[in-house]
């Protein structure tokens, strides 16, 4: 049986240790070594496995008790596609296997209650069969399991019938007492060649305001659901440790789809912002910049990331209009309800498995309920294992560490180095007429540097290592340092690397333009052994980013000229930062005569910010009028992105929230009164800024009216010129339309 993919998917959950408490080395040599073998032996597949690949199409569907007529085919049989934002996605056309998930089935006053009726099953049966007839591949139907208004399907190619075994359904009704069957899930579980794969359809709370709820039907699905396994032979069911149950983890693929009653698979979760806001946004055609804003609020999204639900799942990007919830026969959508994503297809791979989602859309032409169908298409690795080959690599991987837990090692590990040092960072030239930064000293911001140390054991036997924190609790490194691998196993005489990866973003930015210099010890616990102590040390070049507008203002030279905390009086500082004019004074002296509407919204290319950002913080001219490496509108578009990065990465947006106008457009008329509520030094940035936002408005081609353009515009710099409170929305706060409109409303002023 596959291992559960929640132990796969996170780092190994070893005993608590410090430095001069080693915890339990006994369990965590065990885990280290089980997971090391696991590593080995999957490394070596390749001796012991022939591989196939087959497509899996994946569909949801909460039909709102309608009954299937041949609008559906489009959701079958797949092709293409136009999504909300006019894009085409590729769509498998001829799957191997067909998984389609059905909530709300039946809508009767008996729906509450279990029911072993199956004539609703036989005519989704029927018609998807119907579908795909004629079709050049030839589908059965080889798996089937309804809970109520929840049903789950399963078709093959008949060519590939042959590979599936083990077939097991399940369900689970998490409803009214937590047993009735109008909420739960109903499960698929089959092996095809060796691999196992597992499909849920869910149907979870509905209704606005139920987010927790629905994260504990969740955590009651998982761990509540088990699948029944059979013995394939005679002889299998007389083994007395045959396990008899699987839950939905132990299997090699898991694919979650369903409702969530307005925003998960139908798993019913929603969007946590006012009706007007959301329905607004989401009228047809979409743009991705509102798909994307109305992403930051949806209530999966926001308990996926707190790890409340579907921790580690994996969800593509949705390009695709929300599927919740229209009039009937239609694609209106209600303006009684708030629109939501709430059907969606998620999936968990064992780290091992090769798996490639090729489209994730919604089916808007069909208008059958008032949601939408959602479909995924993946490609899929299977495996065929031949037994004894397997069995030889296993016996060979375990020969090499059964002297892991022998009394009488010694495990003993050298070090290549034990002083990491980041102060000395080589770049190199990019172009003749490029900035050379040679020997630099440091570090620099937005840069990722990567030391390896070579670790070596000169022991007699394995030995298994672990890196540790210097304080209980705490910890092993500080939030800009990673390390990999934090554990392992090392056969004796060999050696194994060790990465220490420095990663400076703009919160680490905050905080070492402060400090400067870094300097950090990393542990390395030997199991039944000592701990190694690693010095990292460094220094980081200051940088004019991720600094309020005031602070980069007490600066009257570069801020490389500078020491750390060497800065002018507030008295005597500059009326603008000089760094901020300086770009702004490049964007008007090399404006865009054409792709004007890409300014931005492309992004550059790494090594263009890096040169911009560092002449900007030690000085320097920019060597880019001349550039071979680059064109003039790619450079300006650099530079456009290097005005937004400014207001990204401060330590608190230009304009907080709590003085933002709860009428706008009072202080649309008197901006005097709301400029007076910022800072000296930030009403000059905002006048600034403001004043080259009409210039960029003005400047739009042919293709795009001035409204036009300071609608896209507003709708980039108002999430990061207004700032949120912290928390999820409670009404407080200005929405994300209310902070465009505002903006939108001074550029067209």
């Amino acid at each position: 049986m596959p291992q559960d993919l929640r132990l796969l998917v996170h780092d190994l959950p070893l005993s608590s240790s410090y430095a001069g408490f080693p915890g339990d080395e006994e369990a965590d040599t065990i885990l280290i070594h089980d997971d090391w073998v696991r590593k080995q032996i999957q490394a070596r597949k390749v001796e012991f496995t022939t591989s196939h690949k087959i497509r899996i199409r994946v569909g949801t569907f909460n039909v709102n008790g309608q009954l299937p007529n041949h609008s559906i085919a489009s959701w079958i049989r797949g092709g293409l596609s136009t999504e909300a934002t006019g894009t085409r996605r590729n769509i498998l056309e001829s799957p191997d296997i067909l998984i389609f998930g059905f909530q709300e089935l039946d809508l009767s006053a008996g729906a509450l209650l279990y029911s072993t009726s199956t004539l609703l099953e036989e005519q989704w049966s029927t018609s998807i069969l119907k579908c795909l007839e004629g079709h050049p591949a030839s589908y059965i139907k080889f798996a089937s399991r309804q809970l109520v208004g929840m049903l789950i399907l399963g078709f093959v190619r008949k060519a590939q019938r042959p590979y599936i075994s083990e077939i097991s359904t399940t369900s689970l009704g998490i409803g009214i007492m937590g047993l009735m069957g109008n909420k739960g899930a109903v499960g698929l579980r089959f092996r095809f060649r060796s691999s196992v794969i597992t499909c849920v359809c869910s149907h979870l709370a509905a209704n606005d305001g139920m987010a927790e709820k629905r994260n504990y039907d969740y955590l009651q699905i998982s761990h509540r659901m088990q699948f029944p396994l059979n013995a394939a032979t005679p002889a299998e069911a007389a083994e007395p440790l045959r396990p008899v149950s699987s839950t939905i983890f132990e299997t090699h693929i898991l694919i979650w789809l369903g409702g969530m009653n307005q925003s998960y698979s139908h798993l019913n979760y929603r969007i946590e912002l006012p009706l007007e806001e959301v329905f607004e946004m989401s009228i047809p055609p979409m743009t991705q910049k509102n798909i994307s804003t109305l992403m930051g609020f949806d209530e999966l999204l926001v308990a996926k990331r707190s790890r409340l639900c579907f921790d580690s799942f994996q969800e593509e990007s949705i390009m695709f209009s929300p599927t919740y919830r229209y009039i009937l026969n239609s694609n209106t959508l209600d303006p009684r309800r708030r629109p939501a994503w709430t059907d969606r297809i998620q999936h968990l791979v064992f780290p091992a498995t090769s798996v490639r989602q090729v489209s994730y859309t919604s089916h808007p032409e069909i208008c059958l309920s008032d949601h939408k169908p959602v479909s995924a298409d993946y490609e899929v690795e299977t495996n065929t294992v031949d037994p004894e080959l397997h069995t030889k690599v296993i016996e060979g991987v375990l020969s090499s560490v059964k002297k892991l837990r022998e009394p009488g090692a010694n495990p003993q590990l050298r070090f290549s180095e034990k002083l990491i040092s980041f102060g000395d960072v080589r770049q190199v030239q990019l172009d003749k007429a490029m900035l050379c930064l040679h020997q630099s000293h440091g570090f620099r911001y937005m840069q990722q540097v990567i030391r390896t140390v070579i670790v070596t054991n000169d022991g007699d036997g394995p030995c298994a290592f672990r890196v540790i924190p210097s304080q209980e609790g705490g910890r092993y490194a500080p939030p800009w340092i990673a390390v990999e691998p934090i554990y392992g196993l090392i056969l004796p005489q060999k050696s194994l690397s060790i990465d220490i990866k420095l990663i400076v973003d703009s919160p680490t930015a905050r905080i070492l333009n402060t400090v400067g210099e870094i300097d950090s010890c990393l542990i390395v616990h030997l199991e039944y052994g000592l701990d190694h102590f690693l010095g990292i040390s460094g220094r980081f070049l200051p940088t004019c980013f991720a600094r309020s507008f005031d602070s980069l203002a007490t600066f009257p030279k570069p801020i490389r000229e500078h020491g750390y905390l060497e800065s002018m009086p507030q008295s005597r500082a500059a009326s603008i930062p000089k760094e901020f004019m300086r770009v702004i004074d490049w964007l008007m002296s090399h404006r865009l005569t054409e792709d004007s509407g890409q300014l931005f919204q492309t992004a550059a290319p790494s090594e263009l910010l890096n040169t911009i950002t560092e002449c900007l913080d030690t000085g320097k001219e920019f060597p880019l009028e001349q550039s071979v490496s680059w064109s003039a509108t790619e450079v300006t578009l650099a530079f456009g992105e290097i005005l937004l990065r400014f207001f990204q990465a401060l330590p608190h947006p230009i304009v907080p929230p709590s003085i933002f106008p709860a009428n706008f457009e009072a202080s649309l008329e008197n901006r005097a009164e709301f400029l007076e509520l910022l800072p000296p030094v930030a009403v000059n940035v905002w006048v600034t800024l403001l004043a080259f936002l009409q210039f960029a408005c003005l400047q739009s081609g042919e293709s795009s009216s001035s409204n036009d353009e300071a609608e896209r515009i507003a709708a980039v710099f108002a999430p990061v010129l207004i700032g949120d409170t912290d928390g999820p929305y409670d009404g407080s706060m200005p929405t994300p339309l209310q902070k465009r409109e505002f903006i939108k409303r001074l550029l067209l002023a």
